[in-house]
């Protein structure tokens, strides 16, 4: 099967994302440069990992490394937890490469953790995913703080891999094709207001055409062409939300040459026109603050 690149999309300035899947939702094998946490909250799990497949059962914890394939098989019943950490949060104040190299040092499966290690970890997960759901003033700080303390715990009490053999390689290995593509995604950030030709981000990373495109749909199973598209939606669903731009104001600074294509475009990818895009949140924030005032 082909693994392909996952890009998760993060809110602005929130280095997690939070999510609780039941067993229906199953993924292709993928990778990604941000750290995954899973939790098994009910029934019994089946992940794929590289070559290997795991049963989780409930309570389990598994820690995917950035850069490690993954997916979900068939799993009826059962309920995961999934954390996803953007490592360049930790380049701040660390480096990030120290804290992937370590994590694919120790072992990522919670049957070989003592008991105190799984309830930090636990607590962990279930307190990112309260701070994201409750949103008070506080959480980001709460959440930053919650990223260090798991970093700490990765460097002194996590119990290291039995054999140098048990250490899954595809990380090193796929940390190439990472430095590649973050090439292209950083030329995109900050390029997209201009118009991107497939040409000059090939060159960008020293590349032909030609090769560039099998090699970005090989790795990140899109186009280029879709992939720009896609980051130029979100970013225009972003302005859409919290702006008062016009909607020709949103399709330019979103990096869209003319408002025609961005109505096209948008209306692909979210199956409903910009004006009513911007409608459909406004109106559910309404009713958000409305059930808020009356509790």
């Amino acid at each position: 099967m082909i693994k392909y690149l996952e890009r998760p999309i993060f809110e602005h300035d929130l280095p997690v994302m939070y999510y609780r899947h039941e067993g229906r939702v199953l993924t292709a094998p993928h990778w990604h440069q941000e750290i995954e946490l899973i939790y098994v909250q009910e029934g019994i799990l089946n992940l794929g990992v590289e070559e290997h497949v795991f049963t989780l059962e409930k309570g389990d914890i598994y820690i995917v490394n950035s850069g490690i394939s993954h997916y979900f098989l068939s799993s009826p019943g059962s309920v995961r937890l999934v954390v996803q950490i953007d490592t360049t949060f930790f380049t701040h104040e660390t480096s990030a490469s120290d804290l992937v190299k370590q994590l694919n040092l120790i072992e990522p499966y919670s049957i070989h953790w003592n008991q105190t290690i799984r309830e930090q970890i636990y607590h962990f997960i279930a307190t990112i995913g309260h701070e994201i759901g409750s949103k008070d003033i506080a959480y980001r700080f709460r959440i930053q703080e919650l990223l260090y303390g798991f970093y700490v715990n990765t460097f002194r009490n996590f119990p290291l891999k039995r054999s140098s053999s048990d250490i899954l390689a595809p990380s090193i290995k796929n940390q190439d094709v990472l430095d590649k593509l973050n090439r292209v995604y950083r030329y995109i950030e900050t390029h997209y207001d201009h118009d991107i030709s497939l040409e000059r981000v090939s060159d960008h990373i020293g590349y032909n055409s030609y090769y560039f495109t099998r090699f970005f749909k090989k790795h990140t199973g899109q186009t280029f062409v879709e992939f720009l598209n896609e980051f130029r939606i979100n970013l225009a669903k972003w302005y859409l939300v919290t702006t008062d731009w016009s909607i020709s104001e949103v399709a330019f600074e979103s990096g869209f040459q003319s408002v025609k294509t961005f109505h096209s475009v948008f209306r692909k990818h979210v199956m409903d026109s910009p004006l009513q895009y911007r409608k459909n949140i406004q109106d559910r924030v309404e009713e958000s603050a409305i059930k808020r005032s009356e509790l």
